[in-house]
Formats: structure tokens, C-alpha cells, sequence
């Protein structure tokens, strides 16, 4: 897969070496079927190698990565880039690291699921709203 979308041999070589290969291989297959551009996969590729090296996922295998840790890890790769940062190009870096994070580890079952928040009070609003309801 990668041979197709990456025609530098350095490029090659750094998607194929690279950390979680055969799982990124296997994500971007999900994607050619669902006849992504591309222009898209290659940006796909990119980014869950920058993904997979940024959160270290090879270190620990059977972890869930949760929602804050993407979001942490999303603002430290942008601060280390060595672009020019302008104000929404840092934005656009943020959101486009996160999305490809939570997308692809959602894939591989291993994103974190939010933690659900009880309301106070949502048992008694319900039967509240059922009475006024009927009444």
C-alpha cells in the first residue's frame, strides 16, 4: 500500500519501518474502500506515522489512549514544528493531528471512550417530563 501512494525511497523506507507498519497498512486499505482520493491517503499515511511516533503507541501495545493525552500530544507536536506559526495554521495542525488520532485509533479499538457524565438530577427531570406528558 504504501509503495503506491509514497515515490521517494527515503519516504519509502520511513512509512515502512516505521512504528505499527502493518496496522497503518491495514487502516489505509480500510480507506482505499471507501474510495478515498489519493491525495487523501497519502495525507492519511502521513499523519498515522506522525500519529503512531508522537504518541509512541509501539512502546505499549494493549494501551487505550484516552482524549486529553491526543489533545496534549496534539499541542506539543504542533510547538515543536518548525514552521512559521501563525495563529491558524497552529489550528488547523491541532485539529488535523486530532482527528487523524481519534479516527485511526477508533479503528484500531484503542481510543479511550469518554467518560459518560451523569447529570444531577436526570432521573427526577425524565419522570418530571413523563408527568407533564401524560398530564
Amino acid at each position: 500500500m504504501f509503495n503506491r501512494l509514497v515515490r521517494r525511497p527515503q519516504a519509502l523506507a520511513r512509512h515502512q519501518n516505521g512504528p505499527l507498519a502493518e496496522e497503518r497498512r491495514s487502516y489505509l486499505a480500510h480507506c482505499a474502500k471507501q474510495q478515498m482520493s489519493r491525495e487523501t491517503l497519502r495525507g492519511i499515511a502521513r499523519n498515522t506515522l506522525i500519529v503512531a511516533k508522537v504518541l509512541r503507541l509501539a512502546d505499549r501495545p494493549s494501551e487505550l489512549i484516552a482524549g486529553a493525552e491526543i489533545e496534549a500530544a496534539a499541542d506539543r507536536w504542533v510547538k515543536r514544528r518548525s514552521r512559521p506559526r501563525r495563529v491558524g495554521n497552529v489550528r488547523v495542525a491541532c485539529r488535523n493531528f486530532r482527528g487523524h488520532a481519534i479516527r485511526w485509533l477508533k479503528f484500531l479499538g484503542r481510543l479511550q471512550p469518554a467518560a459518560t457524565v451523569r447529570r444531577p438530577y436526570a432521573k427526577h427531570v425524565t419522570q418530571f417530563t413523563d408527568y407533564m406528558l401524560r398530564e
